[in-house]
């Protein structure tokens, strides 16, 4: 996985101001950090760094699931910023070093953005070391890791734009293609190193 930056670019939107009727760079810079926010940075970043985890990706998955909003609960009952199920949010809970966690469990915990991000962080990271790739990490943690397998089953031997493009339950399409279109855009934003992002090489 990828490892954590060493903080945001803060350069990003320091160019000079342009004469004309055209929106300045600084303005635009400034639409764009508006549409991608670094909502909860902090909590994001001691979430994301116990695993290895770059803190950017996490960040996209927080906005394409809940826009950050912590207090969302879907019509399935996914909650908090990174929509988590109270099934699987339980067992991610009972996974945590106790230091880092609340000594019981309630669904309405979910809530808070702190322990949110901190088990959405664990889910989404095993996904990824199951399958040893962070996208098929991210579409099990939108389909879960059965569907997944058969995706891999069918068309693993495909490049990686075809692969995506075959995935058949269109919902897992669509979510693995918006989470890394933000997770792109948040490198290019923010991202003090190499602002791509890291892919596997069999790709």
């Amino acid at each position: 996985m990828a490892s954590a930056p060493s903080g945001p670019r803060n350069e990003s939107c320091g160019r000079s101001e342009t004469s004309g009727s055209a929106p300045s760079p600084r303005l635009r810079c400034y639409a764009w950090q508006t549409t991608y926010p670094k909502a909860y940075f902090g909590a994001v970043l001691d979430a994301a760094t116990p695993h290895g985890l770059d803190p950017w990706l996490l960040l996209a998955l927080s906005r394409e699931e809940s826009r950050f909003d912590p207090d969302i609960v879907s019509w399935a009952g996914a909650t908090g910023l990174t929509q988590l199920m109270p099934a699987t949010a339980l067992g991610a809970f009972a996974a945590l070093p106790k230091a880092r966690r609340p000594p019981s469990y309630s669904p309405e915990l979910l809530k808070d953005p702190e322990l949110n991000l901190r088990l959405g962080a664990s889910v989404l990271a095993e996904s990824s070391r199951r399958f040893e790739d962070i996208p098929l990490g991210i579409a099990a943690y939108n389909a879960g890791p059965g569907l997944v397998a058969g995706f891999l089953r069918r068309s693993g031997h495909l490049p990686f734009d075809r692969f995506v493009l075959a995935i058949r339950v269109a919902e897992t399409r669509g979510y693995l293609q918006r989470v890394l279109e933000s997770w792109a855009r948040y490198r290019l934003l923010y991202a003090s190193d190499d602002p791509f992002i890291p892919m596997p090489s069999r790709y």
